[in-house]
């Protein structure tokens, strides 16, 4: 897979400080790849070391009260010349920043208070159709499949409502009373994007390929719901819902959750297995069902 990276992620001395953001289990994640790594600050032309700067109302400016939009806009069209030449299959970036930042960034007031937006480079990307993910969002990687699981994003929202459509489909459950009719189906990155709520999405080589979410139960004591299991048709069967299901249950634990309840379809025999081989046990049908069509119900206690 070929990767995009901030440059200080990888160690290289960029940052406004002159130091760097290198974190090593990133980059233990990430080895095996193509990567690629990008200062967009540097890129416009800034020294380093260099004043602080932030966006202030829409305009990138030092702690000093200079402006430095030119230079910060400058190295945003760079490292996008850069993406378009180089065509990665995936662009991660630093958090919080003004050039990179990509869930949120610092609200300008110098005072370490976030805001939720995006960097201009962060931006500038997007706007252009690249996957672009926080380093904050990046769960894990194997190299040996290309895949990785990274935090949902408004970005995967319409391919991973696609994805769960389909599989619907093909088992005869496109019907109201399951997660075909949700609301919320379109936009799940806002649904999870909450406290006590989780999903990922697993990319094979920057395609999205499945995901599994969590989300608050309240029919049990300190308890989760495990949601939207599903696999492109074509990436089944490779152990990558063992994987997920590892993954997410890691979750529930680091959110204070206990048990896991989940509910599915005698229609969804392959599913079925996975979960009980994952050690969830059949039980009764609770009352607070979620999704009237199911009908078979589980539960795993994580402690």
């Amino acid at each position: 897979m070929k990767i995009m990276i901030s440059a200080c992620l990888t160690g290289e001395n960029c940052k406004y400080n002159g130091q760097n953001n290198r974190n090593s289990k990133v980059l233990e994640l990430l080895s095996g790849n193509d990567i690629v790594t990008v200062c967009p600050e540097v890129l416009g032309g800034l020294p380093t070391p260099r004043i602080p700067a932030e966006i202030v109302n829409g305009t990138v400016t030092r702690r000093d009260g200079v402006s430095v939009d030119s230079e910060y806009r400058m190295g945003a069209e760079k490292t996008l010349d850069i993406a378009v030449r180089l065509h990665p299959d995936l662009i991660i970036l630093q958090s919080r920043s003004p050039s990179c930042g990509v869930n949120e960034r610092y609200d300008g007031s110098f005072s370490g208070r976030l805001v939720r937006g995006s960097g201009v480079t962060a931006e500038l990307l997007i706007k252009h159709g690249f996957s672009v993910m926080d380093i904050a969002d990046l769960r894990d990687s194997d190299r040996k499949t290309g895949t990785m699981t990274v935090r949902l994003q408004p970005a995967y929202d319409s391919a991973l409502a696609a994805i769960i459509r389909s599989r619907l489909e093909e088992h005869g459950l496109d019907i109201p009373g399951t997660a075909y009719f949700d609301e919320s189906l379109d936009h799940l990155s806002a649904y999870y994007d909450r406290p006590g709520r989780m999903y990922y999405v697993l990319l094979k080589r920057g395609e999205l390929i499945g995901g599994i979410g969590l989300s608050e139960f309240y029919g049990f004591p300190d308890c989760c719901e495990m949601q939207k299991l599903y696999l492109r048709k074509d990436e089944t069967g490779k152990g990558f819902g063992y994987r997920m299901v590892r993954q997410i249950e890691d979750t529930a634990k680091e959110l204070g959750y206990h048990r896991i309840y989940l509910e599915t379809h005698t229609k969804l025999q392959a599913a079925i297995r996975l979960y009980e081989k994952s050690g969830y046990m059949l039980i009764e049908r609770p009352e607070a069902v979620v999704h009237s069509t199911m009908n078979r119900f589980y539960l795993k206690e994580l402690y």
